[in-house]
């Protein structure tokens, strides 16, 4: 009934390991029903769905996703665990103007128990792709009734900072209860054509470490000299591409690197700032959300003895292909 993509969207479906998420299916929509209704008392719904209101939804909103060219109001997805829909949500109250949008989610019910931290923290990892890298959005908050407190602190720890707290903002069971607003802003992504002098410093110290260069497959320290005329020479250039990523509070995060490989593959290199907080994953999905649909997959080499990137590379769903005796090399694909 539906299409696979939205057409206001380069790339609509995003995946981490088993985990993805696509533009809401049709086949979803009476699971999505049965886990609104056991969830009511968290959610901005009067009364329980039934299935004539449900396939009107669908018929009326929902269509109307994929036929609105630019600009949509709203944008939900079916959230996916080996293709299995186990949740749903995407970015509603889009606010052009201001740019920003709150965030929507809810997973099937028999899982919250359990896994509620694991499916809240994939869906904002993916979800940054859409919102910052497709849309372009400032900005992106949810909007909680004080319900379920064990929420927080998900949020928190995927970057989002509590913002405001709207005191007995709504009535729930004849008592009036706050709504917690939790926002999260995108990183800033440079080219390095676009840098000051002393962020391209910035970046070659990052380089330069040790414990950074130990990775690399030049690991010979680089001249503050050659790495000014190696940027000047990436001017012009369209096969190859540099970027500095910088957090919301302007601290370098880490950089980014393209290398046309031809046949729509480009090898990717990234250098994490913080490694092992879990937080590089935040602006590579804001940075594959940004790609042009001339990038179709990217390839990497990984050392086998850097356990941690190989657990990374594994977690967002990079394949490997081949090993040799010095590096795996894995693949990507963004197309599927």
């Amino acid at each position: 009934m539906f299409a696979s993509s939205f057409p206001c969207l380069g790339r609509s479906r995003f995946s981490l390991g088993r985990y993805s998420i696509v533009p809401l299916r049709y086949e979803d929509r009476f699971l999505i029903m049965r886990w609104r209704n056991a969830q009511i008392y968290h959610l901005r719904q009067a009364r329980p769905l039934t299935e004539e209101d449900q396939e009107r939804y669908f018929g009326t909103a929902i269509a109307k996703m994929y036929q609105v060219k630019e600009r949509p109001e709203q944008l939900l997805f079916s959230y996916l665990r080996d293709g299995e829909c186990i949740g749903y949500g995407g970015l509603v109250h889009i606010n052009w103007l201001n740019r920003n949008a709150e965030v929507s989610f809810i997973m099937d019910t028999k899982l919250e128990a359990d896994e509620f931290a694991l499916h809240w923290t994939n869906w904002l990892t993916l979800l940054r792709a859409i919102a910052f890298g497709q849309l372009g959005l400032h900005k992106i908050y949810t909007y909680a009734f004080d319900l379920r407190p064990h929420l927080y602190p998900v949020l928190e720890s995927a970057g989002f900072v509590k913002e405001a707290v709207l005191k007995e903002h709504c009535l729930f069971e004849g008592q009036y209860k706050d709504v917690v607003i939790h926002s999260l802003w995108p990183y800033t992504v440079k080219n390095y054509k676009e840098c000051s002098r002393g962020e391209l410093l910035e970046v070659l110290e990052l380089r330069n470490r040790p414990e950074i260069r130990s990775l690399m497959v030049n690991q010979a320290p680089i001249a503050v000299e050659d790495h000014f005329r190696f940027v000047e020479g990436l001017s012009g250039r369209k096969d190859r591409r540099y970027f500095a990523v910088y957090s919301h509070d302007g601290g370098l995060a880490g950089t980014y690197n393209l290398s046309d490989e031809g046949g729509g593959k480009w090898d990717r290199g990234i250098v994490s700032a913080q490694p092992g907080k879990g937080r590089t994953a935040w602006w590579e999905f804001q940075l594959l959300g940004m790609m042009g649909n001339e990038v179709n997959a990217l390839t990497a080499i990984v050392k086998p003895d850097n356990l941690a990137s190989v657990r990374y590379h594994q977690k967002i769903g990079f394949r490997e292909v081949g090993r040799d005796p010095d590096y795996i090399h894995y693949i990507l694909p963004l197309d599927e």
